[in-house]
């Protein structure tokens, strides 16, 4: 198990990130999601994902858990 984990959640080809989330999957212990949001802003000036990070809570210990990251995508 690692500490802190991070997911980025990308758009098709030519589609922006319009909304999104995050959730944590498993764990044995309390996990926070500490970050969710578009990511940055790309070469194009497109944000064309979601990225979440999730972090076990002091003590940590937690075994088996992920976090996913959802992206809601559209076409501009």
């Amino acid at each position: 198990s690692e500490a802190t984990k991070t997911v980025t959640a990308a758009c098709p080809t030519g589609k922006q990130v319009v909304g999104g989330g995050a959730k944590v999957v498993g764990g044995t212990i309390l996990i926070a999601i500490v970050e969710s949001a578009p990511t940055p802003v790309n070469a194009e000036g497109k944000r064309t994902g979601w990225t979440a990070v999730a972090k076990e809570e002091s003590g940590g210990g937690a075994t088996n858990w992920s976090v996913e990251a959802y992206a809601v995508c559209a076409e501009f």
